[in-house]
């Protein structure tokens, strides 16, 4: 929701914020085919978030972003076989960096 953008950005332009925030929450560094598939399917999600937040600002009615999350969920349970929010308790140990 932080990543919205302005009422009057364009939505491809919020969405790019909008998939640079989750890539940076679940540690997507690297490009990755997998990945981008993920979040093409969330897409949806992040516009239905990005309508709902506008909708407070009396821009439009909101979105349905439960709907658009459960679609979106049960879509990676059926595909990864897992819950998507499994991927935010991977533990990912830090690395000391050392300089020769």
């Amino acid at each position: 929701a932080q990543q919205a953008g302005a009422a009057d950005a364009r939505p491809e332009e919020a969405w790019f914020g909008q998939r640079q925030a989750v890539r940076n929450e679940l540690g997507w560094i690297d490009p990755s085919d997998a990945h981008d598939r993920i979040l093409a399917r969330l897409e949806p999600v992040a516009l239905a978030v990005r309508r709902c937040v506008h909708a407070a600002d009396g821009d439009g009615p909101a979105a349905d972003v439960g709907a658009e999350l459960a679609l979106f969920e049960a879509w990676f349970e059926r595909e990864r076989g897992t819950s998507f929010y499994a991927l935010f308790d991977q533990y990912f140990p830090e690395v000391p960096v050392v300089d020769f």
